[in-house]
């Protein structure tokens, strides 16, 4: 009997070890979840924590103020580099134009003018035509300059030895001025004696009386 007893207490034993679950040594314990029976409330110890999701930071408006404004600087910069690439240059301003291009010309009696000849032709009374241009620049009345490569157009007449030169036309920067008609009959405006330095060359001449040039238009 005593040995029976024995024997059925091994076996219990033996059964007990086969049915208890083994431990698996490499779960971690915070992943294992409490197993809650049908119809009980967890316990506050074993509730779960809530899931911590980090917080995304959007950039503020003065960092896109930034970044806007480097953009703005940049576009800038590219068009400031693509007129000088092209050579592309202001235009003037209308006061320039307007100092440039005066509606008349006026000249002093006495106003000596030095003229190279570019072209000549000459007829057998004595008379000849001529183009060219001055020799040296010229300051006139209200500031007007003329300079070296002011073109101009004349004629002109020899008689007992003695030249006389009248002007009717001067080209300054593109633009034509005519000579005014005087209102007297007996002034010639534009006209003068001169002096032929250079034959075909070479022309010194001084107005004899006011003489005025307007500008042509059209």
């Amino acid at each position: 009997m005593a040995l029976s007893c024995v024997l059925l207490g091994i076996l219990v034993m033996f059964a007990n070890r086969r049915s208890s679950p083994k431990s698996n040594p490499t779960t971690d314990s915070r992943d294992a979840k409490p197993m809650i029976a049908h119809g009980e409330k967890p316990s506050p110890a074993i509730r779960q924590m809530p899931e911590v999701v980090p917080r995304i930071v959007k950039p503020g408006n003065d960092s896109s103020d930034q970044v806007a404004r480097s953009a703005q600087t940049a576009n800038e910069e590219a068009k400031n580099g693509a007129i000088r690439a092209n050579g592309t240059q202001p235009q003037p301003s209308t006061t320039t134009q307007a100092a440039n291009h005066p509606l008349v010309l006026q000249f002093k009696a006495g106003v000596q003018l030095w003229i190279r000849v570019n072209s000549i032709n000459r007829q057998p009374d004595g008379s000849f035509s001529f183009r060219g241009t001055l020799l040296q620049p010229i300051t006139l009345t209200d500031s007007v300059s003329l300079d070296q490569s002011t073109e101009l157009v004349g004629w002109g007449t020899v008689s007992g030895g003695h030249t006389i030169v009248s002007v009717t036309e001067f080209n300054v920067r593109g633009e034509n001025y005519g000579l005014r008609s005087a209102s007297n009959a007996n002034n010639k405006p534009g006209s003068g004696p001169a002096l032929e330095l250079n034959p075909r060359k070479l022309l010194e001449m001084w107005f004899a009386s006011l003489s005025v040039y307007e500008k042509k238009t059209g």
